[in-house]
């Protein structure tokens, strides 16, 4: 049986190598020319024509137009169609397919239509000037590329210039990585549309849509790893109606003054992780409009105006759970950070936001004219940091409905917080620290003790609040925060829960407010974030003695044993040049500021890339470029750090 089993593996193995042997066929399409009338031709589609399931066909340097190079046909065909080196960006830019399509003669870049896979791959090219927004049903769709009945993989191409009624670029279609879309337009996607498989490692930039998703309209799979720069719609500038996740996306710079809803995203219900939604503009929500999936680990930042955005210049209608999410430095008319959201925020900063009336949050926003047909919004914020937000009614909240909860309002102008809902619910604000005070249970009126306070400048304008000014404070408490351990004791342990910094929720005896949940080292004897010669000294002067002695210190016995011995100091040793300190040159999160840091300024700082997801994390000084400015504050952690 094992000498049978062995022969059929053999049999297998050899037939494998014959079918492969057979496949191994390159041919050649050749702008000037072929050279070999049985390997090289002249245009793509004699070349796909002749191939078989299996080949692969290079295209060299060049441009191809007329017949034969546009309105490609796979065929049905499993082939590789690529330029000399698809990773060669020169080589990629200048393999180039021209359609010179037209109103009055519509052509495009390749049609899928025989129900190819991922198999089918398309590498390496560019693809311009398609053109397929007409009254004729084959060219409505896909001006470089349409999928009508396949799922190729599209990967390191260049589509620019084209225009079609749905998706200027791509329409349909399997997996998309690697790829600029640039300067494409259509009426719904302007760079993209109905696409059903991954988009990864994308530029999607500068596309526009006069309706919906200026870069990406109902594309269902996961975006990842995607810069989407620069584009422009009615609703969704960057991306609208999008429902898989999207991941560790940079979406900036999107919307315009006509933009509606949505400037970065609109009605994207699925996960939106690790982004950094930034710079964008519309009417209604700048960063995010009516987005209700979750919303993690991002940076809503420097999105909307005021005088431009009425509402929600981070987020508007998103009835969302939105957690460990930075909100910060945008503006609107109504709520500066947030309007007309519901559900559940936890953990999250509302830092530098400004509003007329709202500067963090409005709940209960106008419908028309002021003070007239309100709308409501109940919203939950848990262990959330709401600081340094300015508006002339409300710095803080305004109008808003629902829960406060372990939470920081300070620092948020003279009148923070303007609970007049007409709703009868009210505002309820529980176990929070409130500058100014507020009546509810748990609540406190104490500095937060954050390791550095924001601050604002008014340029000169004090009466004018939209061209302040702010540099943003670290809102990590210190460890002799009055915030420490005064959550709501009866708060349910939320054991899947993280703080800010991803570290766990609670880890005291009881959960801290705000944001940052204080890791406990009780070796800070003297409470001053750090475990060093300090500690040690006050360590030392009571060695040896037991409760109810003199110079007796509960807080030295940290093995609860009644004596400082031996076994205290094995503890201290385990928590000895412990540091609290948190600085924001330690780009990387280890713990250092060195030169792995420097290589991360050193790139965005040379490269200016926008499409770098670390270009605003390296902006210390919060305005909007990354210059000497920085470098001056690097250094003064680098030192600090002790390099």
């Amino acid at each position: 049986m094992e000498v049978m089993m062995k022969k059929i593996c053999y049999c297998i193995h050899i037939t494998v190598s014959m079918v492969f042997s057979v496949y191994a066929v390159s041919l050649h399409v050749r702008p000037d020319g072929p050279v070999d009338p049985n390997v090289s031709f002249q245009t793509i589609q004699t070349a796909i024509t002749a191939a078989n399931d299996g080949d692969e066909i290079i295209v060299y340097p060049g441009i191809y137009t007329g017949e034969g190079n546009r309105d490609i046909d796979f065929m049905g065909k499993v082939l590789i169609l690529r330029s000399k080196d698809p990773k060669d960006n020169s080589v990629v830019s200048n393999t180039i397919i021209d359609c010179q399509g037209s109103a009055g003669d519509p052509h495009r870049g390749f049609v899928f239509q025989r129900g190819e896979t991922d198999q089918s791959i398309l590498d390496g090219l560019t693809i311009i000037n398609g053109f397929a927004w007409t009254a004729d049903p084959n060219y409505q769709c896909g001006a470089a590329v349409w999928c009508r009945d396949g799922n190729p993989t599209i990967q390191n191409c260049i589509m620019r210039d084209n225009i079609a009624d749905q998706g200027g670029a791509i329409y349909g279609g399997g997996v998309i990585k690697g790829c600029i879309i640039q300067q494409n337009r259509a009426s719904l996607g302007g760079g993209l549309s109905e696409c059903e498989g991954l988009i990864s490692d994308c530029d999607i930039v500068g596309n526009a849509s006069d309706l919906m998703g200026g870069g990406l309209y109902r594309c269902d799979a996961a975006i990842a790893d995607c810069t989407i720069i620069s584009n422009t719609a009615l609703y969704g500038g960057g991306v609208a109606a999008c429902y898989g996740s999207i991941q560790r996306c940079q979406i900036t710079g999107n919307g315009s003054l006509a933009t509606l809803y949505g400037g970065g995203l609109y009605d994207c219900d699925g996960l939106i992780k690790d982004c950094t939604i930034a710079l964008n503009q519309a009417l209604y929500g700048a960063g995010l409009s009516y987005c209700s999936g979750l919303l993690a680990r991002c940076s809503i930042t420097h999105n909307g105006l005021i005088g431009h955005t009425l509402q929600g210049g981070g987020l508007y209608g998103c009835d969302a759970m939105v957690t460990r999410s930075e909100i910060v430095a945008n503006g609107a008319e109504w709520g500066g950070g947030i309007a007309h959201c519901s559900y559940l925020y936890t953990n999250c900063i509302l830092a530098g936001n400004r509003a007329v009336s709202g500067g963090a949050v409005c709940g209960s926003v106008p419908d028309g004219q002021p003070g007239k047909n309100f709308t409501d919004a109940s919203l939950q914020l848990v262990n959330c940091t709401i600081v340094d937000n300015r508006a002339n009614n409300g710095g803080a909240l305004y109008l808003c409905t629902g829960t406060i909860h372990n939470s920081i309002l300070w620092n948020n102008g003279q009148i923070p917080v303007l609970p007049n809902s007409p709703y009868p619910i009210g505002l309820q604000i529980r176990y929070s620290d409130v500058q100014g005070g507020f009546d509810g249970p748990g609540n406190l009126f104490e500095d937060p003790g954050f390791f550095a306070d924001g601050a604002w400048y008014d340029a000169g304008t004090a009466a004018d609040i939209s061209d302040d000014i702010w540099t943003r404070g670290d809102y990590h408490l210190r460890w002799d925060s009055g915030c420490v351990d005064r959550g709501d004791p009866n708060t349910e342990d939320q054991s899947r829960w993280l703080d800010f910094d991803g570290e766990p929720w609670r880890m005291g005896g009881r959960v801290d407010i705000g944001a940052d949940e204080i890791c406990p080292v009780r070796s800070d004897f003297n409470k001053d974030g750090k475990v060093d010669m300090e500690d040690a000294d006050v360590l030392f002067q009571i060695w040896g003695t037991v409760a109810g002695t003199e110079n007796w210190q509960l807080q030295c016995d940290m093995n609860d044993d009644l004596v400082i011995d031996e076994k205290d100091l094995l503890i201290f040793n385990e928590d000895w040049l412990w540091s609290q300190t948190r600085l924001r040159a330690d780009f990387t999160h280890d713990g250092f500021v060195n030169l792995e840091d420097f290589a991360v300024l050193a790139e965005v700082w040379v490269l200016h890339r926008n499409r770098d997801i670390n270009r605003l994390r390296c902006d210390m000084n919060d305005d909007l470029r990354v210059d000497l400015g920085d470098l001056s504050l690097f250094v003064k952690d680098w030192l600090s750090s002790g390099g």
